[in-house]
């Protein structure tokens, strides 16, 4: 009789809490050594150390972008196996206000589980030729004014054979999201005419104030947007000096929504403000798309056995109807069946993307329930790699 799947799981959370040490080593390095988008030597080299060393195949750069890993445990070039996805770009200024310090410890975390139950069933030989699985390392997620970093590793083919994908990311609270926020991000850049501000100022075209038209425009339309739709501005670029009509001035806005034909729409009605600005301050604009991600496709399958997996553990989770926030993840989660496991980190009382987050992230309390996150994601791994 072959080694029962609750041997395997308990192989496997036995095997994490042996790690517990190196795990929240990694998990402190990254978060005190933060790196931004794009640039997360650091952070990936750590990874690939740390897979390596326990016996995993490593592939980097990978998908095209330098940061980016893969790590292959028993896949011998399989096709459909599931994969934990990790992230671990921080914030500028800020440091890991999101806490991707703790996504990627536990995809390390529930990587070391899994491989345990593998390592388990193949010794007990009742599973046949026993199936392997995945991690992707996965930079650049905190991007918004270029191409997100699943989005592209999804062009170069990064994701071809994985049948599932598994995330956590800490939280105020614990459960899975039904929907999250697609956005898309532009970049609006008016143009005039230089003049002095004080001697022939009537010869120029001001471009700051078709922003600031623009800008007040935006504001008004919020008033207008659906329930959970959400649009932010910034202007980056207003001029050069006090003493020049400003020629050339840019306009930032992201829009969010759960849906993605209400982007759209909105997308015009920002085209259409921006064209009404410009032509108020007979000035030009062009607008240009800096990134988008589509919002979070929810997984029932893999919810209902994650939380039959918590609940074997006395854990609660709930289905929440939104998660207020946006990640690529969503755009992952449209080619391959997804779940995202958001877990009770942080207090209720914390403000996401700040530097508080950022040092909560570094704590024993965090670094403990991103554990017990990552034990849940192994277990859902377990069943879909050895329940027929």
């Amino acid at each position: 009789m072959s080694m029962s799947i609750e041997k395997l799981k308990k192989a496997a959370l036995d095997a994490i809490e042996r790690e517990r040490d190196d795990i929240f080593r990694l998990s402190r390095q990254i978060n005190r050594n933060p790196e931004l988008s794009y640039m997360e030597r650091l952070a990936s080299s750590e990874l690939v150390s740390f897979f390596e060393k326990r016996g995993f195949e490593t592939e980097s750069p990978y998908g095209g972008l330098d940061t980016a890993f893969l790590a292959e445990y028993n896949c011998r070039n399989r096709q459909s196996v599931p994969a934990f996805i990790a992230e671990y770009d921080a914030l500028a200024s800020i440091g890991h206000g999101c806490g991707h310090n703790l996504i990627a410890a536990a995809a390390a975390a529930a990587a070391v589980g899994t491989a345990e139950a593998v390592r388990s069933a193949k010794a007990d030989g009742g599973y046949g030729d026993v199936s392997g699985f995945r991690v992707i390392g996965t930079p650049g997620e905190e991007v918004v004014d270029s191409i997100s970093g699943k989005t592209r590793m999804l062009e170069e083919g990064a994701f071809i054979g994985i049948s599932h994908a598994l995330m956590f990311h800490p939280w105020t609270s614990t459960g899975v999201a039904k929907k999250d926020l697609g956005y898309s991000a532009y970049r609006i850049t008016f143009r005039g005419r230089p003049a002095h501000a004080a001697a022939d100022p009537w010869n120029g075209r001001n471009a700051l104030d078709a922003a600031v038209l623009f800008y007040n425009a935006v504001s008004m339309l919020r008033q207008q947007l659906s329930p959970g739709m959400r649009m932010h501005c910034i202007l980056p670029e207003a001029g050069a000096a006090l003493n020049i009509i400003p020629e050339y001035c840019t306009a930032e806005v992201m829009i969010r929504s759960t849906e993605l034909d209400y982007l759209k729409k909105t997308e015009r009605n920002l085209n259409d403000c921006a064209g009404g600005a410009a032509s108020a301050a007979l000035c030009s604009y062009e607008m240009e798309l800096l990134s988008s991600v589509k919002p979070i496709l929810f997984s029932r399958d893999l919810f209902i056995s994650l939380m039959g997996n918590m609940k074997a553990q006395d854990e609660e989770l709930e289905e929440m109807p939104l998660w207020e926030a946006s990640s690529d993840f969503g755009d992952v989660s449209r080619e391959i069946p997804s779940i995202c496991l958001l877990y009770k980190t942080h207090d209720a009382s914390t403000c996401w993307h700040s530097r508080e987050a950022a040092r909560e992230a570094d704590t024993e309390k965090a670094n403990e329930a991103m554990l017990r996150a990552a034990g849940f994601l192994a277990l859902t791994a377990i069943d879909l790699m050895f329940t027929k």
